[in-house]
């Protein structure tokens, strides 16, 4: 596979639009190492949404790194006009505009950096200008009879200022088998009006354009879905679509303006999801869009809710496709495209008239910026950056690459290169992503691979099989592969970086966070000779505890899922690096927080007893106070700073020789 550049695919779209608004120089000299902190800093804008009349930006931020809160700026000369400030290590999850002048939004607490804040089940409203704060649904309402419940918004109704639709359900001990509820919800007083009761446990819902619950979807306790459907008169739930028996999974997207079809992604026997339009009376199913190795991505919908106009695909880059050329916001998303070569744009948000669009915007070599795009001008401003400090051309390329595994099964993944390098028999950092089962490496700037390329480091990610975005069957693939196939295609994918001539064979090293903790031990036992080191940091090492310890087994469908995901028996001890130590001789890192809930801190302490028992101490950090992945930003400065001591010891450092610059006309 030629190593060119890569770049991002873009709509040749025969319309020109004024370049945008530079953004300012980076604060780091250029002739400095780049500070760990400016990698791991806390984001200053999580997310920034326009109001419906555009007189407005809404954007959550963090205050001192831990703390979230939602400012509004006026769009005009992006002064403050109000904000609302959480307390503690509380964040928002997600916010929209519910009318011209009123937001409502989520509230999730950290659990560490590995694991996105979790829901407390709250709902809230502000007004634009920080006033009239009301908590509308949580446990702190108290609502129903003294029953404890949350929920979240599934859709903003933008044609009623009043009200949003939420799926509301209950919050304790008991309420792991949740029959959630549809309600209609008063943003200003919080009243609720039923409107549908869940047929299927821990359901999910769709409604047609008159708010009418017709759609909705769950699993049974065995994690076989199915899918009811509902006339718009109402009445009783039937089944129209059963995992068991097809093997295929839907997931319902949007219903159409005639209430009699639906878009719906639908998994294949083979290869990718498609999004299908389904027809309910007569059960025909038109195919819209398929991509030929990756799951639909992102879907932009016309702003009169009338049909999807464009869906974005993640592939070795992120690429678009039309489904309505002529539709005005298909338009605008690949006008934005073309002024933002090597970049890529997400819109966030539209005013009613759908004249101007908030678009987030990013690179291989640029964190998340904003951009307002006005169509009515034909003009793109540049608004503000999560990470400002931040220079793209300090930062390394990010190129993907398409293989085959020993058994010909395709895999997709990306290298990013050092800065300067030439990029050929280079130090070679491995890093398997967490999950493993449906998360999945994308193409964009992340803070550990450019950390590592900002000190000579190549970094190496794989989406071995159980990934998400390649299909059902790719990730079903990777069920009860823990330490096997998945361990294979880690290693398959080091072996092609050796034979293209990426990284010297002499200095590779494996890294990864919770499974990826995992593959880099089990990686250490199975393949001794393709490393020189290891680092786990919030893993899981001792696959028969997780039956007994962490959140997981405690969740309904938990035990089933992971008997689904792991198996059970003797096997799994096999799979344990725990009961394998003695054949890790590799330099070990572990790296834990004692209170980590999902991959509980006896996991790491008992790889590093028996390691040490087996004659091959590891190097250690525990840190008090922290979860699933470090959150303070002085446990991260501390333990990125022994990582990378603990790589160049082991790899003899990672400056090498200048690669051709890239030309500025593809960053």
């Amino acid at each position: 596979m030629s190593r060119a550049r890569l770049l991002v695919a873009l709509l040749a779209i025969a319309s020109g639009i004024p370049l945008v608004v530079p953004v300012a120089a980076a604060e780091t000299g250029s002739g400095s190492t780049i500070p760990v902190d400016d990698f791991f800093r806390h984001a200053e804008f999580d997310d920034l949404k326009i109001s419906p009349t555009g007189e407005y930006l809404a954007a959550s931020i963090r205050i001192a790194a831990d703390t979230g809160a939602l400012v509004v700026l006026r769009r005009s000369d992006l002064s403050r006009v109000g904000a609302f400030r959480l307390a503690g290590r509380t964040f928002i999850t997600d916010f929209d505009w519910a009318s011209p002048t009123r937001i409502v939004f989520a509230i999730g607490e950290s659990q560490g950096s590995r694991t996105s804040p979790r829901a407390t089940g709250e709902v809230l409203a502000v007004d634009y200008d920080g006033r009239n704060e009301k908590i509308l649904l949580g446990p702190r309402t108290m609502r129903r009879g003294g029953k404890i419940e949350g929920g979240f918004v599934i859709d903003t109704l933008p044609d009623d200022e009043d009200h949003v639709l939420v799926t509301v359900f209950g919050i304790g001990a008991a309420a792991g088998l949740n029959f959630p509820r549809l309600e209609r919800l008063h943003v200003r007083t919080g009243a609720r009006k039923l409107i549908a009761r869940a047929p299927i446990a821990n359901a999910s819902f769709l409604v047609d354009p008159r708010q009418r619950a017709r759609l909705a979807w769950g699993s049974d306790e065995q994690l076989m879905q199915r899918v009811l459907y509902r006339e718009p008169s109402g009445g009783e739930w039937r089944v129209i679509h059963e995992q068991a028996g097809s093997g295929l999974v839907w997931i319902p997207r949007f219903i159409y303006p005639d209430g009699q079809s639906a878009l719906i992604e639908i998994s294949a026997p083979k290869g990718p999801n498609g999004l299908y339009r389904y027809q309910f009376a007569t059960g025909e199913r038109t195919l819209l869009a398929r991509d030929e190795h990756v799951d639909p991505w992102i879907i932009a919908y016309a702003r009169d809710r009338s049909a999807p106009v464009a869906v974005a695909f993640m592939a070795e880059g992120p690429k678009l496709a039309l489904l309505d050329r002529d539709a005005p916001e298909a338009k605008a998303w690949g006008e934005t495209l073309r002024a933002l070569p090597g970049r890529f744009a997400i819109p966030t948000s539209q005013t009613d008239d759908g004249r101007l669009t908030v678009y987030q915007v990013f690179g291989d070599r640029a964190p998340s910026r904003w951009y307002l795009y006005d169509r009515g001008e034909g003009r793109l401003t540049y608004l503000t950056a999560a990470r400002p400090w931040i220079d793209p051309d300090r930062m390394g390329d990010m190129e993907g690459f398409r293989i085959s595994a020993r058994d010909g099964t395709t895999l997709h993944g990306y290298v990013t290169f050092p800065p300067g390098s030439d990029g050929r028999k280079l130090p070679l950092i491995v890093n398997p992503h967490g999950g493993p089962i449906g998360p999945f490496d994308t193409w964009g700037w992340s803070p550990e691979p450019q950390l590592f390329a900002s000190r000579g480091y190549a970094t190496l990610q794989v989406n071995f099989r159980g990934s998400g975005n390649y299909g059902r069957s790719f990730l079903e693939a990777g069920y009860r592969e823990w330490g096997g196939r998945l361990i294979d295609d880690i290693t398959d994918a080091v072996r092609w970086a050796i034979r293209e001539g990426i990284a010297d064979p002499e200095r590779i090293c494996i890294y990864g966070a919770s499974y990826g903790g995992y593959a880099a031990a089990m990686s250490a036992i199975r393949e001794p000779d393709l490393y020189r080191c290891a680092v786990g940091y919030v893993g899981v090492y001792d696959l028969p505890l997780m039956y007994s310890r962490g959140d997981i087994p405690g969740l309904f469908q938990g035990r089933a899922y992971l008997e689904m995901i792991l198996g059970r028996g003797e096997a799994l001890a096999g799979q344990s690096p725990v009961h394998r130590a003695a054949e890790i001789r590799l330099p070990m890192f572990i790296v834990t927080g004692n209170e980590d809930v999902r991959a509980p801190p006896e996991h790491s302490r008992r790889l590093r007893k028996a390691m040490t028992d087996a004659g091959n101490p590891p190097k250690w950090m525990e840190r008090d106070f922290e979860g699933h992945g470090f959150f303070r930003l002085e446990n991260q400065r501390a333990l990125y700073t022994d990582m990378l001591a603990f790589f160049d010891e082991h790899l003899g450092g990672g400056r090498t020789p200048a690669r051709e610059p890239v030309a500025a006309a593809t960053r």
